[in-house]
C-alpha cells in the first residue's frame, strides 16, 4: 500500500493523517485489511512501534478495527468517509461516442434482472441443469487439458474450432472449415465485428421489426441507418426490402426474436437471392436454434448459402451459460484476414481456459446430452406455462407458438402498451420480474405484450409466477373482457 507522508509532525502522525485520507477518498474501503504493523513499518524505514501507534490512532478516531489473530481492517462505517464527487459531464470526443449516447442508456437495458424480484421472468437465460453443472465444475478443478499460458490465437483455439466445425456441420447443415470459424465473445461481439468488417457509417443494415433491441444498438453505435422489416407468421417480410439499399441484413430466422416463429423455407431462398443479387450480406443469427423441443431442429439460413453471403453466429452463451461469454461466427473465407484482425485488435482473442474446457464437453459428448436434457427441461417448462395462463386467462390472452426456444411472448387483449406498464410496476413491487416486449420494436405496439422467459425459472417458482401475473392480469382486464375458452395462437 502507497502511503504519501506530509513532512508535518511526528511519524506516527503524518501514517494516521496518510491512512485517514485513503479511507476518505475512497482508495481504502470498509473491510479492507491493513498492512501488517511489521510489513508497513519496513517499507517506510520506520519502527514496528511507530506503526502500531498510528494504527491506534485510527482505532480511537473509529476508522479501524483490529480482530485477534486476523489484523487490522478499515472500518465498515468510517465517519469522515467523503461521498466520491460526480464527474462533470462533457461532450462526446468522436462521433461513434456522440452516436452510442444516444442509441444506448445503460442504465436501462431490457431484459435485465428486475431489482428484488424474487420470481423474474427474464428471458434468454437457462438454468445449466445438475449434470452440467457438476462436469464443469470437475474440469475447471481438474483444469486437465489445460497447458497454454501465452495469449491466445486471436480466432480462437484451433481445438475448439474442430469441436464447433463439426458440431455445426452435423446439428445445423452448416459445411465449413475451421479456419473459417472465428471464436467471439458472444454474438453481441459477432455484431459489432461485422459492422467494422463490412459497414461504413451511413450504410443501410436492415433488420427484423420486432427484432433483438442489443443488435439495433450496436449498429447504431457504428453509424448504420436503421430500416426496420415487418415480421409476420412467415418471418421476416423478405420482399420488403426491394428498393431499401440494405448492404447488411439481421435476421434470426430460426426462431425469430421476440415473436419465435420461423422464417419459411420460401422467405430464405428469397432472402439468399436477394443477398446474391444485390451484393448485400446477410447475418444469422442462430441463438437459440439448437434447442429441439418440438420435432427434429430446422437447418440453418448458411446451410442454403451458396455463394458465401451469410455470416452464421450461434452462442454458448444460451447453450451453456451467459457467464461464460464465448460464441463463435463462420466467416467468408475470403474476408477471413479482415475479421480476424479485427477480432485481435480488440481483445487479443478469448480466454483459453474456457475455451479448452468448452472443447472438452463437445469432444466427450457432454454437450450434446446436455443439449437433449436442456431441451427437454425446457418443453416442460413451456408446457406447463402454457398449461397455467390457458387455465387462468384463456381467450384474454394470445401467443405466438414457437418450436423452440426460452420464452414465450404473451399479448393481453383489451390492455394497451400503458397498462402493461403499470403492471409490470405493480409486480416489481410484489417481487415479480415482468418485462414488456415494447422495446424490440422501432414504434411501440398499441397492445400490452410482455416476454416471459421460462427457462431460468424451477417448476415451483415457473406455478407461483405464471399464477401471479394471472392476477395482475386480471385485474386489469375491462369488464367484459373474454376470459372463458383456449389461448389463442397468433397466426
Amino acid at each position: 500500500m502507497d502511503l504519501f507522508l506530509d513532512g508535518n509532525g511526528p511519524v506516527s502522525r503524518q501514517l494516521f493523517n496518510a491512512i485517514r485520507a485513503a479511507i476518505a477518498e475512497g482508495r481504502l474501503h470498509p473491510g479492507d485489511r491493513l498492512p501488517p504493523s511489521r510489513d508497513l513499518a519496513a517499507a517506510h524505514g520506520v519502527s514496528r512501534g511507530t506503526v502500531v501507534a498510528a494504527y491506534e490512532l485510527l482505532r480511537v478516531h473509529g476508522l479501524v478495527e483490529s480482530r485477534t489473530g486476523s489484523g487490522t481492517y478499515v472500518a465498515r462505517s468510517p465517519e469522515n468517509r467523503a461521498p466520491a464527487p460526480e464527474a462533470p459531464p462533457r461532450d462526446p470526443q468522436t462521433s461513434y461516442a456522440r452516436r452510442a449516447r444516444l442509441a444506448h442508456d445503460h442504465s436501462r437495458i431490457p431484459g435485465r434482472p428486475v431489482a428484488g424480484a424474487r420470481i423474474d421472468f427474464q428471458y434468454g437465460m437457462a438454468s445449466p441443469p445438475s449434470l452440467l453443472r457438476a462436469r464443469w465444475k470437475r474440469l475447471l478443478a481438474r483444469a486437465r487439458p489445460f497447458d497454454h499460458w501465452g495469449y491466445p490465437p486471436p480466432a480462437g483455439s484451433m481445438r475448439l474450432r474442430k469441436a464447433i466445425a463439426q458440431h455445426i456441420a452435423r446439428t445445423r447443415g452448416v459445411v465449413c472449415s475451421p479456419e473459417d470459424v472465428l471464436v467471439v465473445n458472444g454474438v453481441q461481439q459477432a455484431t459489432a465485428l461485422v459492422c467494422r468488417v463490412l459497414l461504413e457509417p451511413g450504410d443501410v443494415a436492415a433488420v427484423e421489426d420486432p427484432g433483438y433491441f442489443s443488435l439495433r444498438r450496436t449498429l447504431q453505435m457504428h453509424g448504420a441507418q436503421m430500416r426496420g422489416i415487418p415480421v409476420d407468421g412467415e418471418g421476416m417480410q423478405v420482399d420488403k426490402l426491394e428498393g431499401s439499399q440494405a448492404k447488411l441484413v439481421c435476421v434470426t430466422p430460426s426462431h425469430q426474436f421476440p415473436t419465435g416463429v420461423v422464417l419459411s423455407e420460401q422467405r430464405r431462398q428469397a432472402l439468399v437471392d436477394f443477398a446474391n443479387r444485390t451484393s448485400a450480406w446477410i447475418l444469422e443469427d442462430d441463438y437459440d436454434g439448437e434447442f429441439r423441443q418440438d420435432g427434429p431442429a430446422l437447418p440453418s439460413l448458411k446451410a442454403m448459402d451458396r455463394d458465401g453471403r451469410v455470416i452464421y453466429a450461434g452462442s454458448f452463451s444460451k447453450t451453456l451459460f451467459a457467464a461464460l461469454r464465448l460464441g463463435y461466427m463462420v466467416v467468408p473465407p475470403g474476408l477471413r484476414l479482415d475479421f480476424f484482425n479485427s477480432k485481435w485488435a480488440m481483445d487479443f482473442g478469448c480466454s483459453m481456459l474456457e475455451q479448452t474446457l468448452v472443447a472438452e464437453l463437445m469432444e466427450s459428448g457432454d454437450y450434446d446430452r446436455h443439449l437433449v436434457q436442456l431441451s427437454r427441461r425446457l418443453r416442460e417448462k413451456r408446457q406447463l406455462l402454457l398449461s397455467i395462463l390457458n387455465e387462468t386467462l384463456g381467450a384474454s390472452v394470445e401467443i405466438h407458438p414457437a418450436r423452440t426456444g426460452m420464452h414465450l411472448l404473451v399479448w393481453v387483449n383489451g390492455l394497451s402498451n400503458d397498462d402493461a406498464g403499470k403492471i409490470i410496476a405493480s409486480a416489481a413491487a410484489d417481487g415479480l420480474g415482468l418485462h414488456p416486449v415494447a422495446p424490440c420494436y422501432f414504434s411501440p405496439p398499441p397492445r400490452a405484450g410482455f416476454l416471459m422467459g421460462f427457462g431460468a425459472l424451477s417448476a415451483r417458482e415457473l406455478a407461483i409466477g405464471a399464477r401471479r401475473f394471472a392476477d395482475l392480469v386480471t385485474r386489469h382486464l375491462p369488464a367484459g373482457a373474454p376470459r372463458r375458452g383456449l389461448i389463442r395462437l397468433v397466426r
